[in-house]
């Protein structure tokens, strides 16, 4: 654990300097570069990406590489799970020995995983995407009757089918997330925005058992069992949900933002290591139950839609501007949007509430 915080300050440090073991500059990348690139294509892999290698990427000073930043934000995730644990051992001189001995039998709950074995950090990462996924119907119902657009007049384009749920033209789902003027979809070609009974891009005017919904989503309080998870979540007070989502939703936002940069869609993510996928999918509540490679298929799928999305996200805002309306996409309801689309896609697959087109 100590080992992963001196790091973390370590990646900090390195970021700030003009030359640093990610630039492509670096002796270390000068020298190795054809090589590697060679080696990792004869074996079917992506080469440099692998190792954190940002290709033609922009390295500027105080720019972390995807890698390193997930590295960052799972010790920040395993200190809010085993301070209290350490706090109390440390500051109590004989009772804080008691955290220590039931973190024996609830390693999940008490012990980071810096403590847990490989057996264990993949069993608890299935254990706590299925507590999540029991809460995808509840947050889709919410969703559905958050709008004021019956399901099944909305034409949905499913692309293909994957573990997480059909694979989907996300533009009709963030229509109602957003102000934002959507691209002509009918004859006239005129924008056109679906109404709402209430913003779905303010998480400050979402109902409480919307905002319960989506934290158990999200994984506010997964770390614990599943009673306990959903008790927790009940008594906590509306300010700290928001502030819980805000900062999950802030997470899943900046890496997905990380890895389209760096393009790892583009090579179906095989220059992430399976614990790496696994932490990915998780982190989205994407399924872990299957192998890696349904992980990195669903994680690609992921990524190319909301690639998609970015896109006609940039033409309508072109266009909208055009017509001096002059809107905005609105970070704040793009990041709830995603943080909902695991659900979203889940409850289609189960439901199937809307008409389809393929």
């Amino acid at each position: 654990l100590w080992s992963d915080i001196l790091r973390y300050s370590n990646i900090n440090s390195a970021s700030k300097t003009k030359l640093n073991a990610w630039t492509p500059n670096h002796p270390y990348h000068k020298k190795q570069k054809v090589q590697k690139r060679a080696d990792n294509e004869s074996k079917g892999g992506v080469g440099t990406l692998h190792t954190g290698w940002l290709g033609n990427q922009e390295i500027r000073p105080g720019r972390i590489p995807r890698r390193q930043h997930e590295e960052q934000r799972l010790l920040r995730q395993d200190l809010r799970i085993v301070f209290p644990t350490v706090f109390v051992w440390a500051a109590i001189p004989i009772g804080g020995w008691l955290p220590v001995f039931f973190a024996v039998f609830f390693p999940r709950e008490l012990l980071s995983r810096q403590f847990h074995t490989t057996y264990e950090i993949e069993h608890f990462a299935c254990i706590e995407y299925r507590q999540r996924r029991d809460s995808f119907i509840t947050l889709g119902d919410h969703f559905w009757n958050s709008i004021m657009v019956s399901p099944t007049t909305i034409e949905l384009s499913i692309l293909g089918h994957d573990a997480a749920g059909p694979i989907l033209d996300l533009m009709p789902f963030y229509k109602v997330f957003s102000d934002q003027p959507l691209l002509p979809n009918n004859k006239n070609g005129i924008l056109h925005q679906l109404p709402t009974k209430a913003s779905l891009s303010n998480l400050d005017l979402y109902p409480r058992e919307h905002a319960i919904a989506l934290a158990l989503v999200a994984g506010t309080h997964q770390s614990f069992r599943k009673e306990l998870s959903h008790i927790l979540t009940d008594l906590s007070p509306l300010w700290w949900l928001e502030i819980s989502i805000r900062r999950i939703a802030n997470e899943v936002y900046n890496d997905d933002k990380l890895l389209l940069e760096e393009s790892y869609d583009a090579h179906k993510c095989q220059g992430l290591t399976d614990r790496e996928t696994m932490d990915a999918c998780l982190l989205r509540g994407l399924p872990v139950v299957g192998s890696y490679d349904e992980m990195r298929q669903c994680l690609t799928n992921h990524l190319s839609m909301l690639r998609k999305l970015k896109q006609q996200l940039g033409e309508a805002e072109t266009m909208a501007q055009s017509l001096h309306h002059g809107h905005s996409e609105g970070e704040e309801g793009f990041k709830l949007f995603v943080l909902h689309l695991s659900a979203l896609r889940w409850h289609l697959q189960e439901k199937r509430p809307i008409q389809k087109v393929s």
